[in-house]
């Protein structure tokens, strides 16, 4: 009896290989979270220190432009494309139909 419960008991060995297997999970998501945490913390940073980051991003998700620029929207593709030639950053959003300029 003693030999099945160090075993199998409560606190046996497939318990300890049970937490232990627990343990280096929770480590690693541990480690995968202070990972993004850094990174969201150097992103809240440029965003917060760098004006040109939020420029980026106003061009390139919601498609703005400054004053005295033209926007020139070429059928087939992205505001992404469009905005990389300029900016050097590019996303994957569509251009909408609607601010397609229709043919005359």
């Amino acid at each position: 009896m003693l030999v099945g419960n160090v075993i199998i008991g409560e606190r046996g060995l497939v318990s300890m290989v049970r937490v232990t297997d627990e343990f280096e999970k929770l480590s690693n998501v541990i480690a995968e979270l202070r990972v993004e945490n850094q990174l969201l913390r150097e992103e809240m940073r440029r965003l917060r220190d760098e004006p040109r980051t939020i420029e980026e991003l106003a061009r390139g998700e919601l498609g703005l432009i400054q004053s005295g620029e033209k926007l020139f929207i070429v059928a087939g593709r992205t505001i992404g494309d469009t905005v990389h030639s300029v900016t050097g950053s590019a996303t994957n959003e569509t251009v909408p139909s609607e601010l397609l300029a229709s043919e005359p």
